[in-house]
């Protein structure tokens, strides 16, 4: 019995990961309003009630499909050295955030808002996506350890790094630059570093 549902699970996870991989293909194509469930069934081979087993709707395939890629970020911050200052590390991780974009592409990242806006934002628990908690983790840190300046809050300092991130990424989806990380990580450096005790701009 145990044998079974190992393989039942295997293949449950195998299914997913093709809706996955099928969704998020016809979505860089024809754009996230552009496509349905029935198209996603096609082109993946699967049966409609297939779909309904894992997600209950579009809208949940890509929530669930970030939270799935957010472990990723969990797993590269787990990695970082510990050698290095709390600092660098997290202009590390910041690096790795806009690595994610451009490897992802605009369209991509312009269909996530799309989702997480249209449903709103703590309803998709966005709030809760990995570099929220790292970020704040990290500032927290810092002023701990008396790097930042105690003046602000870790809040302020984490929603303005954060607000940066994905502002920035905003205005690199509607322009013609092709890496937001060569384009926005020396402004999002700049900004931390408004925070750091002894930098002066």
């Amino acid at each position: 019995m145990d044998i079974l549902k190992e393989q039942k699970t295997k293949k449950g996870i195998n299914t997913e990961k093709k809706i996955f991989e099928v969704a998020i293909k016809l979505i860089n194509l024809n754009g996230y309003e552009n496509i349905t469930i029935k198209d996603i069934c096609k082109e993946a081979n699967i049966g409609v009630g297939t779909f309904y087993h894992h997600f209950k709707s579009k809208q949940e395939l890509i929530i669930e499909y970030v939270k799935m890629e957010s472990k990723e970020i969990i797993e590269y911050n787990n990695s970082l050295n510990n050698d290095k200052s709390t600092y660098d590390n997290l202009i590390s991780l910041i690096s790795y955030q806009l690595d994610y974009f451009d490897k992802k592409g605009k369209k991509f990242v312009n269909n996530i808002y799309i989702v997480a806006l249209s449903q709103g934002l703590s309803e998709t628990g966005f709030y809760n996506y990995s570099l929220f908690k790292i970020i704040k983790e990290y500032v927290n840190l810092l002023l701990q350890e008396n790097i930042f300046i105690r003046n602000y809050t870790v809040d302020f300092i984490s929603n303005l790094i954060i607000s940066q991130i994905f502002g920035l990424s905003i205005f690199w989806i509607s322009s013609d630059e092709k890496s937001m990380k060569e384009k926005y990580l020396k402004d999002i450096i700049t900004t931390i570093s408004i925070f750091k005790k002894g930098d002066s701009l």
